[in-house]
């Protein structure tokens, strides 16, 4: 007949198997961290524990049950990574269907309408300054290039006489 779970932790030789079992992941631990500590590697660069088909492994600390082994290399760091979206379709599903707190503001909403309509004005606008600035100095250029042939050809004068 099977034992219940008080039975087992009076029987001694299950205590030694969860002995040799706690001892096992002790040894796992201080061996993986010593070799992480001998290549020079920093706490936050140590290789995650994966199994051979690239599984994260995660170990419960058997003093500690419901909580990771306390150590260094159990750590995790995941990437973030972005996918395509369009931000203002994933900001208007956010705001239909979630709550946010006040420690979250969704970002302002863009501007459409009038206030495109008053940014391409005044664009147009800038521009139209700017190409009345480049006649301006077109003209101001043929001045000084005629201004500038009229010295030269009186230098010649000057030279020839």
């Amino acid at each position: 007949m099977p034992y219940n779970i008080d039975e087992l932790k009076q029987k001694e030789s299950y205590q030694k198997i969860i002995d040799a079992d706690k001892n096992e992941l002790k040894k796992f631990f201080e061996d993986e961290e010593l070799r992480a500590e001998l290549s020079g590697s920093t706490p936050d660069s140590f290789r995650t524990l994966r199994d051979a088909e690239g599984c994260i492994l995660s170990h419960e600390d058997p003093e500690n049950l419901g909580n990771t082994y306390p150590s260094n290399i159990q750590l995790v760091r995941i990437p973030v990574q972005y996918f395509n979206a369009i931000p203002a379709e994933v900001e208007s599903k956010l705001k239909k269907e979630r709550k946010f707190g006040t420690e979250f503001r969704p970002n302002e909403p863009n501007p459409i309408g009038d206030d495109i309509q008053k940014l391409r004005d005044d664009l147009r606008g800038k521009i139209g300054e700017y190409e009345a600035r480049i006649k301006t100095v077109a003209a101001q250029e043929v001045s000084l290039n005629s201004a500038i042939k009229n010295l030269n050809d009186q230098i010649a004068e000057m030279s020839d006489g």
